[in-house]
């Protein structure tokens, strides 16, 4: 069974302070120790390298988990690993793939027989709607993947009629023969929204990288009204350049925003986002299927919605001079442009250590995730890079911003709770990939962590205190 593995290191998993905050492991989560480092080494002894991607918290606050690991020693052959948890993860959820409460996917369509899985919804009847890619010949080209699950986790055949949907033999037929990586679901009443990137074959040699989104009914079937006519798609430039679908939010009147990043076309490379309106077209608003460009991210991570309607942006400027943080952008008379009462100019860079250096030193890698809890505070995740080369090369690393842009005090030490997972052995690598608030705004995050001791990364699952704040004005109510 999935190892918890759960060393407590007091130095390493504090977020430097002893005190009880915002901010620091939660003494009530995985038997008191804040966090848990399950892995699927029972499977076999060559079974490594795991990764935790995505997470979802139901309204009865069970914890499901999706990612992916190295099956054998030949570095091929990666599966999918789905676990859940009860309440505060002192158990592993039996009624979900039993009796053990996890288990693996694997799809092994070709090649490599690489399979990954990134994002997870949750459906109404607690079963599971997962997106991910798969190999599916010699050249390791890979196809989209959705599948859905009842609720003890197998898979639903009412769903395409097996419980997948693969973009290499279900079509649609523009994405039959591309190379397609889903990345993101969100689940609407009636069906799901994905999205994620395509290179797709072009007419006398070359590839389009696109962005692409589609809507499928509960059954599978292909939504034709959604966009255009079924898949839509974002356009990444000329041949030859990339598009990559970063995220996918929902606003709270009902539109979908896509963020991504496009390199290698030369004028206009860097942050796009993209706005599918309630009635689920391309906003021209936003510059329909070329995307609202953002010069002020070379590199976009993430995205979400806050409840004014905000964009919030994991932003990477890319030079010489600046930090990895978040850009805000809000709706005026010029249209959508940087918030001038957020950061400096709309960009908030986060510093996890006075010594940071953009580029080259100790620095955040990137925002790989983001969410606003309810009192307006925004809530990122990533990984640091300590560039410490003889211990803990990277921490797992988790920011709480003020509606101004200001690192909150109140959180962690300065803002930061940054945590090294290791085992008392030197080298230790530590990510944070994705982040959900439970019931009590409580973020759990998830990634991984490599232990030298086994030679070999865990997934890795955390959840953080946040105690009462009587104090703090919800910055989305009127003073």
């Amino acid at each position: 069974m999935p190892t918890f593995r759960a060393r407590f290191i007091a130095l390493a998993l504090v977020p430097f302070g002893a005190a009880a905050a915002d901010g620091a492991l939660d003494p009530a989560f995985a038997n008191g120790n804040g966090f848990f480092l399950p892995n699927y080494a029972y499977l076999g002894a060559s079974v490594g390298d795991h990764s935790a991607r995505g997470i979802v918290i139901g309204d009865d606050q069970r914890i499901t988990v999706v990612g992916d690991f190295q099956r054998d020693a030949a570095l091929a052959n990666r599966d999918c690993g789905l676990l859940r948890t009860l309440p505060n993860a002192e158990l592993y959820d039996g009624s979900f793939l039993p009796p053990f409460g996890y288990g693996d996917v694997a799809f092994d369509r070709g090649g490599s027989n690489t399979d990954l899985c990134f994002d997870v919804a949750l459906r109404e009847d607690q079963g599971l709607i997962v997106v991910g890619s798969a190999t599916v010949d010699a050249e390791d080209r890979r196809e989209g993947l959705v599948f859905q699950t009842l609720a003890d986790g197998s898979f639903d055949t009412a769903f395409f009629g097996d419980g997948s949907f693969e973009t290499a033999f279900d079509g649609p037929p523009e994405l039959i023969a591309s190379d397609v990586e889903l990345r993101h679901v969100l689940r609407d009443d009636t069906g799901v929204v994905v999205s994620g990137s395509a290179l797709v074959p072009v007419l006398g040699g070359g590839q389009l990288s696109l962005g692409v989104a589609m809507r499928f009914e509960a059954d599978g079937t292909l939504d034709e009204t959604f966009g255009d006519d079924g898949p839509v798609a974002f356009l990444g430039g000329d041949v030859g350049g990339v598009l990559d679908i970063r995220g996918m939010a929902r606003a709270a009147d009902g539109g979908l925003w896509f963020a991504g990043e496009r390199s290698g076309s030369g004028a206009g490379d860097g942050g796009r986002v993209f706005r599918l309106r309630p009635d689920r077209t391309l906003d021209p608003e936003l510059g329909g299927h070329h995307g609202l460009y953002v010069p002020q991210c070379a590199f976009v991570t993430s995205i979400d919605i806050d409840p004014a309607g905000r964009v919030l942006l994991g932003c990477d400027p890319g030079d010489a001079i600046s930090l990895a943080g978040v850009l805000r952008l809000v709706r005026g008379s010029g249209g959508w442009l940087p918030d001038a009462s957020f950061g400096s100019a709309g960009f908030a860079p986060i510093r996890v250590r006075p010594e940071d250096v953009p580029g080259i030193g100790p620095r955040l890698s990137s925002a790989a995730a983001i969410a606003v809890q309810p009192d307006g505070r925004i809530i990122i995740v990533g990984t640091y890079v300590t560039e410490r080369f003889n211990r803990n090369p990277s921490d797992a690393v988790v920011a709480r911003l003020k509606d101004d842009g200001a690192l909150d005090e109140s959180f962690g030490i300065g803002g930061i709770a940054q945590f090294g997972f290791d085992d008392g052995i030197d080298l230790s690598r530590d990510v944070a990939n994705a982040v959900a608030l439970d019931a009590e705004a409580r973020p759990v995050f998830v990634g991984a962590s490599y232990s030298s001791a086994s030679q070999s990364r865990s997934y890795a699952v955390a959840r953080l205190q946040q105690l009462p704040d009587l104090l703090f004005h919800d910055s989305f109510e009127s003073p």
